[in-house]
């Protein structure tokens, strides 16, 4: 398989930063049209593959790549490596937009689905290091931060009520808050799709009760993760994007990761085109925007290695 080789900058001391700049380098100029790459790199039917070593197997790595996409029929693939905290290679190939033919670069960023939830758990961990907040407070006991959502519920089962001011920080991180997990999935649920977080909160509380007690059995949620993303946001007095932008990615140096919009009109910069058989990804039940904290950021792969090797 054809593959295109792009080396770092000689001018740059360190060789992290050397890649991170290449790899950078590579995407503005795939997006502008800029001729300044090698010849090879600008042969469109080639992937793009930066590494901090000549001694990485340029071959093997763009042979697992076009097998990997053939196998699972993708659009385009793109990935960014990192050993002992350095970034070691950067590759992409492929398309971020089939109609129109627009080839991937380092910079694209993709939805990140569930990965999510982990951005979202650097921060609420961030907010328990800096006193603001522990772990076992509960969420919609009296005093809670969602305590208002929850007064506001017309729920009288007493029992799934006492359930429900009895969960915290800690249960909802850990997926162990009594309910709501896929098999009854309120961020799912076509009743409740319109509805935007808070009146989701409300009418899940309403509508459907937690199954056991918090803390005694585990049930993987997304809708945990999205009240933990209404407790930032009522901790910290911001939106939860501003405010994990400002807790966690800065610090980071992460400045390219945002929340999501549903319509392929207000993609953003950058933003792959996304493809589903037998499915629409911008369908209704794809409410990305309200999936925030639990699924709803887009990210390059740099960007995510970025995140990683900070927390």
């Amino acid at each position: 398989m054809a593959l295109t080789r792009v080396r770092k900058p000689e001018s740059v001391r360190d060789p992290d930063r050397r890649l991170w700049l290449a790899a950078t380098a590579a995407g503005l100029l795939r997006c502008s049209g800029a001729g300044s790459l090698p010849a090879a790199a600008r042969t469109r039917d080639r992937p793009v593959i930066i590494a901090a070593s000549d001694s990485v197997p340029f071959e093997k790595i763009a042979d697992l790549i076009a097998a990997f996409t053939k196998q699972y029929r993708l659009p385009g693939i793109s990935l960014a490596m990192t050993y002992g905290g350095k970034l070691k290679l950067v590759a992409c190939h492929g398309f971020s937009n089939l109609e129109k033919k627009v080839r991937l670069n380092p910079g694209n960023v993709f939805r990140v689905a569930s990965v999510s939830k982990p951005v979202t758990r650097a921060a609420l961990c961030k907010l328990v290091e800096n006193g603001q907040l522990s772990l076992q407070t509960r969420v919609f006991d009296n005093g809670g931060p969602l305590s208002q959502m929850a007064n506001a519920s017309r729920q009288n089962d007493r029992i799934n009520r006492a359930r429900i001011e009895k969960i915290t920080v800690q249960h909802l991180l850990e997926h162990t808050a009594g309910g709501w997990g896929i098999v009854n999935d309120p961020m799912f649920d076509a009743r409740a799709l319109k509805l935007d977080q808070r009146q989701l909160i409300r009418w899940t509380i309403d509508h459907l009760p937690l199954q056991s007690e918090p803390g005694e059995k585990y049930a993987y949620s997304n809708f945990g993760y999205c009240l933990l993303g209404r407790v930032i946001e009522l901790i910290t007095g911001t939106g939860y994007a501003t405010a994990v932008q400002q807790l966690v990615l800065r610090p980071a140096g992460v400045k390219a990761m945002a929340v999501a919009r549903n319509n392929p009109r207000q993609r953003l910069p950058r933003e792959v085109m996304y493809y589903q058989e037998n499915a629409d990804p911008y369908g209704p039940e794809m409410n990305v925007h309200r999936m925030d904290a639990h699924g709803g950021w887009v990210a390059s792969p740099i960007d995510l290695v970025r995140f990683a090797v900070h927390v």
